[in-house]
């Protein structure tokens, strides 16, 4: 979908999502954020993979976008770092939020694939030290290698 230009994939790939979560307990989740891109990077590509996501599970569940959210560091891909603590690194104080941005209790971040899991974290971070008291991550795929 993200390196194929296919961004009809989205549809069908949130819509898969949306019925792998009705089937789980996916608990009291205030607001849903897809993974901000740095605004060059969207420029290049065309469109946010993790927005169009989480437009198509909307369409399925009555769940607000939390926006406010924003990458304002353009760091180097992570698909182009390698190793662990090189991808934390990078992704490192990448994120902000707006000032005056509400922030509900419970925020699900929207990702396309979940390699070493580090730019889910680094938001989680920037979120509880703002206050927010629960963070969950969905996904539409696990990657087993770095």
């Amino acid at each position: 979908m993200k390196f194929g230009h296919q961004l009809s994939y989205a549809n069908v790939l949130g819509s898969l999502l949306a019925q792998h979560l009705s089937q789980i307990e996916r608990g009291s989740v205030d607001a849903i954020l897809p993974v901000p891109l740095h605004k060059a990077r969207l420029r290049k590509r065309g469109f946010n993979q993790s927005l169009e996501l989480a437009h198509a599970l909307r369409r399925q569940n009555d769940i607000p976008l939390l926006k406010g959210v924003q990458r304002s560091v353009n760091t180097k891909a992570q698909t182009l770092v390698k190793g662990e603590d090189s991808r934390a690194a990078n992704i490192r104080n990448a994120f902000t939020v707006e000032e005056g941005t509400t922030l509900p209790k419970h925020v699900a971040i929207i990702d396309d694939v979940i390699t070493t899991g580090s730019t889910s974290n680094e938001l989680a971070r920037l979120l509880k030290s703002l206050g927010v008291e629960a963070v969950s991550v969905w996904a539409v795929a696990r990657a087993t290698t770095q």
